[in-house]
């Protein structure tokens, strides 16, 4: 019987300032939630990730790794508006990944889906041991005949 994966749930929260039809993220911060197996450790406040931490002593899981992002945060525009964080609906658009000595994943080594507006899950279904840099994007929940501003994030993931 195959050994289940690991699963790690990220929450990343923003502030983010909407000027005209740009978006800066001006404070951004990264937290460890749940894991399975219990870990410490693995989630930097800067949003790199490394997998080496996930504690497996026994060897009940297998190496790869379930992760969710879970966003939260405001955006507030110049008059005073306020607009949920959310990831962009195309999730192509809502999270990159590429090896960080370059190139892009082989095909299936990473596969990211959309549970939500705020939720986004990412099936790490590779164990090379490479470093890898994830680049999220975030855009105010809201409607503009302008097309919707997006702003880009983008910590480290470490491989087991």
């Amino acid at each position: 019987m195959p050994k289940p994966d690991m699963s790690l749930t990220v929450n990343v929260d923003i502030t983010g300032q909407l000027n005209g039809n740009v978006l800066t993220v001006s404070q951004k911060s990264y937290s460890q939630g749940a894991s399975i197996p219990a870990s410490t450790n693995v989630v930097s406040s800067d949003g790199n990730i490394d997998l080496t931490q996930m504690s497996d002593p026994g060897n009940q899981y297998s190496n790869q790794t379930d992760i969710t992002f879970m966003l939260s945060g405001t955006i507030t525009d110049n008059s005073g508006n306020s607009y949920t964080a959310q990831f962009p609906n195309d999730v192509s658009q809502a999270i990159s990944l590429q090896k960080q000595n370059g190139g892009a994943p082989t095909a299936g080594e990473f596969v990211p889906s959309l549970q939500s507006s705020t939720a986004l899950f990412l099936d790490d279904a590779n164990s090379d041991g490479q470093d890898y840099t994830y680049c999220l994007t975030v855009e105010p929940n809201m409607i503009s005949a302008d097309g919707i501003p997006t702003c880009p994030l983008d910590p480290t993931i470490v491989n087991r």
